[in-house]
């Protein structure tokens, strides 16, 4: 391809408010279907996303274009038709097109937050509970469990108040409660720690709890328990 050519290319990233560095640039074009095709392939630095210009094998000033399209694998599809050329200047503004349609949305869609990775990473941070090495997997004794049964009592009243007297939830919240201290009769208090989290963090969930809500259940659980599950933190 001949370089005032690619350099018109060049210029048409620049006019788009991108910079050419951010591209890696390949002479030459392997096509199965007509072998070796002098050209340039374009490629968005650190994906597969590329543009790439085919020159005619019968002419230097005639070419043809493909371009990752915004799909998944970013597909490689023709412009338009193989047995078609056009200039240098129409493929120009092809790639002007396709670099305000493919890449800059792609590049939009990094800065985007992930709303639900981050409600997962809060709830995470908001659930710190650590068992000690020392914790046995043993049975609550009786004054354990009346410690345990208070302790959620706390929990089920902070739930209720988030759930805003909405009827449905409350009723799921007393029940599932109710099932916690049935198995804290049977279960060994490491089995119960877990039972305990995992049910906080679904619940926090499924009730779309912020931070701070979250917080302050599973410090209800923290100062609940700590006389009878010791916490690493």
């Amino acid at each position: 391809m001949l370089k005032s050519h690619k350099n018109k290319l060049y210029d048409a990233i620049k006019e788009c408010g991108f910079a050419p560095e951010q591209f890696n640039a390949k002479d030459k074009w392997a096509n199965l279907d007509t072998g070796a095709r002098d050209g340039l392939i374009l490629t968005f630095k650190g994906t597969d996303i590329q543009f790439v210009v085919r020159t005619s094998p019968q002419s230097y000033n005639a070419f043809d274009c493909l371009a990752s399209q915004y799909a998944p694998g970013w597909p490689l599809q023709p412009y338009y038709a193989h047995d078609q050329y056009a200039e240098i200047d129409m493929i120009a503004h092809h790639l002007g097109e396709w670099l305000g349609g493919v890449v800059r949305p792609y590049l939009e869609e990094q800065t985007v937050p992930d709303l639900w990775a981050d409600l997962e990473k809060q709830f995470i941070q908001g659930s710190d509970l650590t068992l000690t090495s020392e914790v046995k997997a043993e049975k609550f004794s009786v004054l354990e469990y009346e410690q345990v049964s208070k302790t959620l009592d706390v929990v089920k009243a902070l739930l209720v108040t988030y759930a805003e007297r909405n009827e449905n939830t409350t009723r799921h919240i007393l029940s599932e409660i109710n099932g916690l201290k049935e198995m804290a009769k049977i279960q060994d208090r490491k089995t119960f720690f877990h039972q305990v989290v995992g049910y906080l963090l679904t619940t926090a969930n499924f009730m779309g709890l912020g931070p701070e809500q979250t917080k302050a259940l599973f410090e209800a659980v923290r100062q609940g328990l700590q006389s009878v599950i010791k916490f690493l933190n």
